[in-house]
C-alpha cells in the first residue's frame, strides 16, 4: 500500500475549508510492504520449503492474531520482550527450544529488522513536507496527523515523535477506518456540499504529444518531419503540459487547447484518439524522451455526418484533406482529473483520471 503525505493550511472552519499546502509526497512503504517483509522473516527463518507447507488457512490465522493484531500494532522498538508466533507443526531447530513446538519466538532485534527499514522511508518522507512547508511558509507544520491502517502503528508513530521535536504527532482515534470513512462522508454527500479541500496542487506533469510548424531555432532536428497533405515541415513529438508539478490550480478552473486532425474520409472520424502522458521531472521537456510516460488513451467519436461541415482545403499537388478542430478541456475535481473533448459546444469523448500515486509511481 502507497503512503501518501499531503499537507493543507486552514482556511476556514465553519465551513470546513482546506488548501492543499505544497506538493504532496508519496511511496510504496505502507502497511502491505510491512506484512511482506515480516512473512519473508518468517520464511527465512523457517525456511522456504516449511513455510510454502503451511495450509492456507493457518497461516492466515496467525498472521491475523500474532501479527496484525498482535505485533504489527504493539511493538513499540523499545522494549527487551520476545514476541511469540503460533505456527501449528512448527518445531524449533535450536534444542533448547524444543519445549516450545509450534511456537516461533521472535527476538526484538528481529521484529527492528522488520519495522525500521520501512519506518526509516516514512520519516524521510515526512521530513520532504516539512522542509518544503517551510520553504513556503517559513513556519514548521502545526501538527503531524497519523491515518490509515499503518497510523495507528506505535513504533512509527515514537519514531516520527523523536524525529520531528516541536511537532506534535497525533493519532487519531479510528485511525484505521478514516480513509473508508472519508470515502463514504464524501459519496453520501456528493453535490450536497462543497468540498472541503478547494485547491490541487499536481505531483506530477500532465499532457498530450503532438505536433507544430517546425522552427529551426526551436525544436529538435530529429523530430522533423514533412507532412503528405499540408506539405510543410513539422515537429513532432511536441509536448503540450496541461499541468505541470507545482501548479496550483483551484477546482473550478479548466485548462482548454485548440487542436486539429487532419481527416480524408469520414471513417476516419470515427476514432479520432488522444494520448495524455505523464512525468515527475521537475523542469518537464518540452519533446518526448526519457521520464515521459503515457497515462491513458481518450478514443472518440465523432458523427461522421459533421464531415461535409469540415473545412476542405488543397495542396500545392492538388490533394484535398480537411479539418477536424476541435479542443481538449482539463478540469480538476474531487481528486480527478477530468478531460472532455469538444467539438464546437458538443462533447466529443472524455477521460476521468483518478489521481492514483500508486499507479502512477508503477508507470514511471
Amino acid at each position: 500500500m502507497l503512503q501518501d503525505l499531503v499537507s493543507y493550511r486552514i482556511q476556514s472552519l465553519i465551513p470546513v475549508k482546506l488548501e492543499m499546502c505544497v506538493v504532496p509526497t508519496a511511496g510504496l512503504h505502507g502497511a502491505v510492504y510491512l506484512d511482506e517483509a515480516f512473512e519473508s522473516h518468517l520464511r527465512t527463518s523457517m525456511g522456504t520449503r516449511d513455510y510454502d507447507k503451511i495450509r492456507p488457512e493457518i497461516k492466515a490465522k496467525f498472521l491475523n492474531e500474532d501479527w496484525e493484531h498482535g505485533i504489527k500494532r504493539n511493538y513499540k522498538g523499545s522494549s527487551t520482550r520476545e514476541w511469540p508466533v503460533y505456527i501449528p507443526g512448527y518445531k524449533p531447530k535450536h534444542s533448547l527450544m524444543a519445549r516450545k513446538t509450534n511456537v516461533m519466538m521472535l527476538a526484538p532485534a528481529h521484529i527492528n529488522g522488520v519495522f525500521q527499514p520501512i519506518c526509516n522511508k516514512i520519516v524521510d518522507l515526512v521530513d520532504t513536507q516539512v522542509r518544503l512547508v517551510k520553504a513556503k511558509t517559513n513556519t514548521s507544520p502545526k501538527a503531524v496527523l497519523l491515518v490509515g491502517g499503518f497510523g495507528e502503528n506505535r513504533f512509527l508513530y515514537e519514531q516520527l515523535e523523536k524525529t520531528f521535536k516541536g511537532i506534535p504527532v497525533q493519532q487519531p482515534s479510528r485511525a484505521w477506518s478514516a480513509v473508508s470513512r472519508g470515502a463514504v462522508v464524501k459519496g453520501l454527500s456528493k453535490g450536497l456540499i462543497d468540498d472541503a479541500v478547494v485547491n490541487f496542487i499536481s505531483k506530477y506533469n500532465y499532457g498530450i504529444i503532438h505536433m507544430t510548424e517546425f522552427d529551426d531555432s526551436v525544436h529538435d532536428t530529429r523530430d522533423r518531419w514533412l507532412c503528405p497533405f499540408e506539405l510543410t515541415f513539422m515537429a513532432k513529438n511536441q509536448i503540450q503540459w496541461y499541468l505541470r508539478r507545482g501548479d496550483d490550480v483551484k477546482k473550478v478552473e479548466s485548462v482548454t487547447y485548440h487542436w486539429y486532425e487532419i481527416i480524408t474520409s469520414p471513417s476516419e472520424l470515427r476514432a479520432v484518439s488522444l494520448d495524455i502522458y505523464i512525468s515527475e521531472i521537475d523542469r518537464a521537456p518540452s519533446r518526448m524522451g526519457r521520464g515521459v510516460k503515457r497515462l491513458c488513451t481518450i478514443n472518440t467519436h465523432f458523427n461522421e455526418g459533421i464531415y461535409d461541415e469540415l473545412p476542405i482545403h488543397n495542396n500545392a499537388f492538388g490533394e484535398s484533406y480537411r479539418k477536424l478542430a476541435f479542443t481538449l478541456d482539463m478540469q480538476v475535481s474531487a481528486g480527478n482529473l477530468n478531460w472532455l473533448v469538444y467539438w464546437g459546444a458538443k462533447e466529443q469523448g472524455k477521460a476521468q483520471i483518478h489521481v492514483n500515486y500508486q499507479e502512477l509511481s508503477e508507470l514511471l
